[in-house]
């Protein structure tokens, strides 16, 4: 925490640079502000990149996708993808089914390769490190999942290759869950 009383541009600058937000205790001065300004900026830049890969679907879609990047940030799973809304695993599972997602395991399996692509593209990380924030017990656990996702490989592909790949890899699995659960209505309807 920093006193900062810097021009509109200054605070661009450090937007810039990856802050995840300004909290004005001169504005923001009870708890409950400032615990919703902390909760929002919970995981932000991570969300950032998986929202631009959600720009068609329904809010409840980017929600569910969210909280699954909050959870991974957090290293858990599905039930406490389910814990963040305060519903059951099975009422996510059905969520998911509904807005064309994943399924939660997937949908978290694809959350921590995505932040894991993502971090090995930050200037010095280490292939372990990037792992272990994204919740994964070592970096053969890492490189076998960036692999099987569709990520590439730690050893050979270049680091600024791994988000691309990963995001591409889930938009592809996002269309083929979206025509799942088209397909699932549509023979619902017929019964």
């Amino acid at each position: 925490m920093m006193r900062v009383r810097s021009s509109p541009a200054d605070v661009s600058v450090l937007l810039e640079w990856r802050v995840s937000g300004l909290l004005d205790l001169d504005l923001q001065r009870n708890a409950e502000s400032v615990a919703e300004m902390l909760r929002d900026a919970h995981a932000r830049p991570f969300k950032r990149v998986a929202e631009r890969l959600l720009r068609r679907r329904s809010e409840t879609a980017k929600n569910l996708v969210r909280a699954a990047c909050e959870v991974a940030v957090e290293h858990g799973g599905a039930v406490e993808l389910a814990r963040k809304f305060g519903v059951a695993p099975t009422t996510v599972n059905q969520w998911c089914l509904l807005e064309g997602l994943p399924v939660p395991r997937r949908l978290l399996a694809w959350a921590r390769v995505l932040l894991a692509a993502m971090l090995l593209g930050e200037e010095g990380r280490s292939v372990a490190s990037a792992g272990r924030a994204a919740g994964y017990a070592n970096d053969h656990a890492l490189r076998r999942a960036l692999i099987a996702f569709g990520a590439g490989n730690p050893s050979s592909t270049p680091r600024a290759e791994h988000l691309p790949r990963a995001a591409a890899a889930f938009a592809s699995d996002l269309r083929e869950a979206r025509r799942r659960s088209a397909r699932s209505t549509a023979s619902e309807a017929l019964s």
